[in-house]
């Protein structure tokens, strides 16, 4: 029979078997917006094989601590403490922040391979040079943060809301005594037996351990920058980063010329700065040096500009507001650096689709790829061919709008049984504001699955969900998942989602 949240199962034992064919998807609700899941392959050595992608919750959630030891503990339960691949997709807090607050609980896991993007790994010139100017942009943005605060009370509540994104998604970014992403990637590179594996897109299929027939086929992040920063769906026109000097450039440059001394600077951020200065920096006055003007009509207009009564007109620090944006910027950037893996359960058989948290740019660049001679008969295998046949979608970035494209995406998959799970969590999304999930994706996915759409904080969608999303009666019907979709879901003992389970067979 169909459960659900209201009539939940027992959790049964502690170990997670697999199924006779296919696979078996847990998605735990850590509390908050996160994502973290389990899947258990069967083997020919009887013993199932562990995939974990991410594990994580956005920070501030309450409780994040208790909420993630309780799922390493359960992950170390299911598995025997043994996980035959790890997958850490990208570089956010609300994926990869249950391996330092459960740290000492993973660290008793056997973890045999722990695959990243190529984006993470230190030995690829491109994936430093991204790294380093993300570290640049975060240095900057705390810069820029340091001088709103500075201002007046308003600005300084903007500045905190600013700096609360920042933190939320790459943890503490100053000196404190918590791991910030970047640590935890350093962390996990160092768990496997076997080493780190870096993937690319259009890599040879990975085969998963001991599975027969099934193949991991690598479609994201991108390796184009083009893609890799482009967020939202195109209208008309793709963006594309200036190369001399884009929004976070520009936004270094001035954050140091108000801050750093012009002498200590390179040449190229020399240059830079002159780019994005009306007339150059030759011809500009510095604040400091306004004593020295021999022009005495020009002189008292700048000390006008400057008396205290007439600084409520004053725009000097109008560009410090530009970095909420940025900060937003930067945050989705991070998640066109996903890992994208599409798992085909036997040859020109069934798809999942594990997209992590990848925007458009990153769906749009999938469309050239293809594997020769990996589809029937020695064929090309295009990622296409492999979206037609998806089964199984892990809705990207909790159900965002520009996480799932719609003509290049959702409506390739074409199989009857389509289902997908969301994890989100709604009352946070409501209180950060965030529309997740998006209304208008959601009723597309609940029409695309026929009701085969599950929710990581209450399972199986229900009328009161309809009702938040302003779908009342009468106005959309939502269809009613089959009888033969089977799923479990297993509360905690204050009673919400811990994790919710179903299996696919092949």
């Amino acid at each position: 029979m169909t459960n659900s949240p209201e009539n939940p199962v027992s959790a049964g034992p502690a170990v997670m078997k697999a199924p006779r064919s296919g696979v078996k998807i847990r998605m735990y609700h850590p509390g908050g917006i996160g994502d973290c899941f389990l899947l258990a392959f069967p083997t020919r050595k009887g013993k199932p094989c562990y995939v974990l992608i991410d594990c994580g919750v956005l920070q501030g959630t309450p409780d994040d601590d208790g909420k993630l030891r309780a799922i390493a503990q359960d992950i170390a339960q299911a598995t025997e403490k043994r996980l035959d691949i790890l997958v850490a997709t990208h570089e956010h807090w609300d994926h990869l922040s249950g391996f330092y607050l459960a740290k000492d609980i993973f660290d008793q896991i056997q973890i045999d391979q722990v695959w990243f993007g190529w984006t993470e790994n230190p030995d690829d010139p491109q994936a430093r040079q991204l790294g380093e100017k993300k570290r640049k942009v975060l240095q900057s943005l705390n810069m820029a943060l340091d001088q709103l605060q500075a201002l007046d009370s308003a600005s300084a509540q903007r500045a905190q809301a600013v700096r609360e994104v920042l933190v939320g998604f790459n943890g503490e970014l100053g000196a404190s005594d918590r791991m910030t992403t970047a640590d935890i990637l350093n962390y996990l590179r160092g768990q496997p037996r076997q080493g780190p594996q870096y993937l690319k897109p259009g890599d040879p299929p990975r085969q998963l351990p001991g599975v027969t027939g099934a193949r991991v086929f690598t479609f994201g992040p991108p390796t184009q920058f083009t893609y890799l920063f482009q967020s939202d769906p195109p209208k008309g026109q793709t963006y594309e980063p200036g190369p001399a000097l884009d929004e976070f450039s520009a936004f270094d440059r001035a954050v140091r010329l108000n801050t750093q001394d012009w002498n200590q600077m390179t040449l190229d951020e020399q240059d830079q700065i002159n780019l994005s200065l009306p007339f150059g920096r030759p011809a500009g006055v510095g604040l400091d040096q306004v004593g020295q003007i021999t022009d005495r009509d020009f002189k008292k207009l700048v000390e006008t500009y400057l008396h205290g009564a007439n600084l409520w007109q004053n725009i000097g620090q109008e560009w410090l507001w530009s970095s909420e944006a940025l900060a937003l910027k930067l945050d989705s950037d991070t998640n066109n650096t996903s890992l994208v893996l599409a798992i085909e359960l036997s040859q020109n058989g069934k798809v999942l689709l594990f997209p992590g948290d990848a925007q458009a740019g990153s769906w749009l660049s999938w469309q050239d790829l293809s594997w020769p001679g990996e589809g029937v008969s020695g064929g090309e295998l295009k990622a296409r061919d492999l979206l037609r046949r998806v089964v199984f979608y892990k809705t990207g970035h909790h159900g965002s709008h520009n996480a799932t494209l719609s003509k290049d995406g959702l409506e390739l998959m074409q199989s009857p049984d389509l289902a997908t799970m969301i994890p989100v969590n709604r009352p946070q999304a409501d209180r950060k504001k965030w529309e997740m999930p998006a209304q208008a994706l959601f009723t597309a996915l609940a029409s695309k699955t026929h009701g085969r759409l599950l929710l990581a904080d209450r399972g199986l969608t229900d009328h009161d969900l309809l009702a938040d999303l302003g779908l009342q009666a009468g106005s959309y019907t939502f269809p009613a998942a089959p009888k033969n979709f089977k799923f479990q879901v297993q509360k905690d003992a204050s009673g919400s989602v811990f994790w919710i389970e179903t299996t696919l067979s092949s």
